[in-house]
Protein backbone atom coordinates (compact mmCIF):
# COMPACT_ATOMS: atom_id res chain seq x y z
CA UNK A 1 0.00 0.00 0.00
CA UNK A 2 2.80 2.55 1.30
CA UNK A 3 4.27 2.00 -2.59
CA UNK A 4 1.21 2.98 -4.01
CA UNK A 5 0.76 6.52 -2.02
CA UNK A 6 4.73 6.75 -2.86
CA UNK A 7 4.34 6.35 -6.89
CA UNK A 8 0.63 8.72 -6.93
CA UNK A 9 2.42 11.53 -4.79
CA UNK A 10 5.89 11.28 -6.68
CA UNK A 11 4.12 11.53 -9.79
CA UNK A 12 1.62 14.29 -9.46
CA UNK A 13 4.11 16.24 -7.45
CA UNK A 14 6.79 15.67 -10.26
CA UNK A 15 3.87 17.26 -12.58
CA UNK A 16 2.59 19.43 -10.85
CA UNK A 17 2.95 22.93 -12.73
CA UNK A 18 5.06 20.96 -15.55
CA UNK A 19 4.17 22.57 -19.19
CA UNK A 20 3.48 19.45 -21.96
CA UNK A 21 3.14 20.85 -24.83
CA UNK A 22 4.81 23.65 -26.80
CA UNK A 23 1.86 25.62 -26.47
CA UNK A 24 2.30 25.77 -22.31
CA UNK A 25 -0.55 23.18 -22.75
CA UNK A 26 -0.25 21.31 -19.07
CA UNK A 27 0.13 17.57 -18.91
CA UNK A 28 -3.82 16.10 -18.86
CA UNK A 29 -5.71 13.21 -16.92
CA UNK A 30 -4.20 10.39 -19.48
CA UNK A 31 -0.70 11.41 -19.86
CA UNK A 32 -0.65 11.38 -16.10
CA UNK A 33 -2.17 8.24 -15.50
CA UNK A 34 0.07 6.67 -18.51
CA UNK A 35 2.91 7.41 -16.65
CA UNK A 36 1.79 6.39 -13.26
CA UNK A 37 0.54 2.84 -14.83
CA UNK A 38 3.79 2.42 -16.35
CA UNK A 39 6.11 2.88 -13.36
CA UNK A 40 3.67 0.61 -11.16
CA UNK A 41 4.04 -2.07 -13.96
CA UNK A 42 7.48 -1.82 -13.26
CA UNK A 43 7.50 -1.40 -9.72
CA UNK A 44 5.29 -5.00 -9.06
CA UNK A 45 7.12 -6.97 -11.67
CA UNK A 46 10.67 -5.72 -9.96
CA UNK A 47 9.10 -6.53 -6.67
CA UNK A 48 8.42 -10.06 -7.66
CA UNK A 49 11.49 -10.59 -9.18
CA UNK A 50 13.32 -9.74 -5.77
CA UNK A 51 11.23 -12.31 -3.75
CA UNK A 52 11.44 -14.75 -6.24
CA UNK A 53 14.28 -17.25 -4.75
CA UNK A 54 14.65 -19.83 -7.74
CA UNK A 55 14.37 -18.58 -10.90
CA UNK A 56 12.38 -20.71 -14.09
CA UNK A 57 12.30 -19.66 -17.61
CA UNK A 58 8.66 -19.17 -16.87
CA UNK A 59 9.51 -16.75 -14.54
CA UNK A 60 11.49 -15.23 -16.79
CA UNK A 61 9.06 -15.23 -19.61
CA UNK A 62 6.26 -14.04 -17.32
CA UNK A 63 7.97 -11.18 -15.51
CA UNK A 64 10.01 -9.67 -18.17
CA UNK A 65 7.43 -10.54 -20.81
CA UNK A 66 5.23 -8.47 -19.13
CA UNK A 67 7.70 -5.04 -19.10
CA UNK A 68 8.10 -5.83 -22.63
CA UNK A 69 4.54 -6.53 -23.12
CA UNK A 70 3.27 -3.07 -21.30
CA UNK A 71 6.05 -0.67 -23.66
CA UNK A 72 4.76 -2.64 -26.37
CA UNK A 73 1.42 -1.92 -26.03
CA UNK A 74 1.38 1.76 -25.52
CA UNK A 75 3.82 2.09 -28.09
CA UNK A 76 0.94 0.65 -30.55
CA UNK A 77 -1.54 2.43 -28.86
CA UNK A 78 0.10 6.14 -28.79
CA UNK A 79 -0.26 5.56 -32.59
CA UNK A 80 -4.03 5.26 -32.68
CA UNK A 81 -5.39 8.81 -33.23
CA UNK A 82 -8.13 9.13 -29.76
CA UNK A 83 -11.05 10.88 -30.39
CA UNK A 84 -11.03 11.70 -26.74
CA UNK A 85 -7.67 13.10 -26.01
CA UNK A 86 -5.56 14.67 -28.51
CA UNK A 87 -2.30 14.73 -26.11
CA UNK A 88 -2.15 11.21 -26.30
CA UNK A 89 -1.38 10.79 -29.63
CA UNK A 90 2.21 9.90 -29.98
CA UNK A 91 2.76 10.16 -26.31
CA UNK A 92 5.07 7.21 -26.06
CA UNK A 93 5.99 7.22 -29.69
CA UNK A 94 9.24 9.14 -29.73
CA UNK A 95 10.51 7.71 -26.43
Amino acid sequence: IYQSFIIYWFILGANHNCADASDGRIQEMYSIGMVMYTVIVLVVNLNLAMVINYWTWIHHLVIWGSIIGWFAFIWMYSLVKITVSEDAFYLYYWI
